[in-house]
């Protein structure tokens, strides 16, 4: 079962190892941000993006009582908080408000990471710290996903994004100009009137805003689940009638290419 490190035992081994080499000069979290940015153009926007992602953090964490410092080892001490590459640990004396102001940073980070990354590597290639390949290399990650992050990100201005809609909504826009962005995304996430609750909307899913740029509104969720079950059986009397050399019905056929004509507006994973 491997090694069990119980809760008493983590906080006591986070209370006795101290606090090793804040990222930057030996400074919190905002000071780090300048040190790489600080004496460069501030109207760039994805610098400015990085800076106002590092002041919204900056100002979480420091409402739960620490700053936001990269240890030697590559741990993150947030206050009452370490962030390792395994797991999280926490000092006595965390408060629900601490725990509920971690929860939002996590949430926040995990909503954002595309876009904090797809800016930074941005910014790395304008002031020339380094390109995607060196970069995927340095940190082992897919230069290809990079180069997507990095792509949206340089092609959806920060001023447009919208918080209230996903990653992907934005990945969809990234080829049409700023203001054909601004329209679909602004629609996207006014999207409709909910059927049940009068009053209220509901924003546009990827799969939904996809199917409105192509021209051809996606099927409900309900109806191509049943799609896919007539399309399953018409798949297997295709694959019977292939095995015995027996007559193709030209009608299964269509089912499946319905089907998979259908699948085509969905979201790519």
């Amino acid at each position: 079962m491997g090694n069990r490190v119980s809760t008493k035992n983590a906080i006591a081994a986070l209370k006795d190892k101290p606090s090793s080499v804040a990222y930057g000069n030996g400074s919190d979290s905002r000071a780090a941000a300048n040190d790489l940015f600080g004496d460069m153009d501030e109207s760039a926007p994805d610098v400015a993006a990085l800076q106002n992602r590092v002041a919204e953090l900056e100002a979480i964490v420091a409402s739960q009582g620490g700053a936001l410092i990269l240890q030697e080892n590559d741990e993150l001490d947030m206050g009452m908080f370490r962030l390792t590459p395994t797991g999280m640990l926490f000092r006595e004396g965390a408060t629900e408000d601490h725990f509920k102001a971690m929860g939002k940073i996590l949430f926040r980070v995990q909503n954002s990471i595309q876009w904090l990354i797809g800016d930074w590597l941005n910014a790395a290639q304008m002031y020339k710290f380094g390109d995607i390949d060196t970069l995927a290399a340095h940190y082992g990650r897919s230069a290809k996903t990079l180069q997507n992050w990095k792509s949206v990100a340089a092609s959806v201005p920060y001023e447009i994004r919208q918080v209230g809609l996903e990653y992907n909504h934005h990945a969809l826009v990234a080829s049409m100009s700023s203001n054909e962005q601004s329209r679909w995304l602004q629609t996207a996430i006014e999207g409709d009137e909910a059927p049940k609750y009068p009053g209220k909307r509901v924003r546009w899913s990827v799969a939904r805003l996809r199917a409105e740029i192509m021209g051809t509104p996606a099927l409900p969720r309900r109806a191509l689940a049943k799609q896919t079950r007539e399309s399953s059986k018409a798949f297997r009397r295709l694959l019977a009638s292939e095995k015995t050399d027996g007559v193709i019905n030209s009608d299964d056929i269509r089912v499946v290419e319905k089907w998979l004509t259908e699948l085509k507006k969905r979201p790519k994973s």
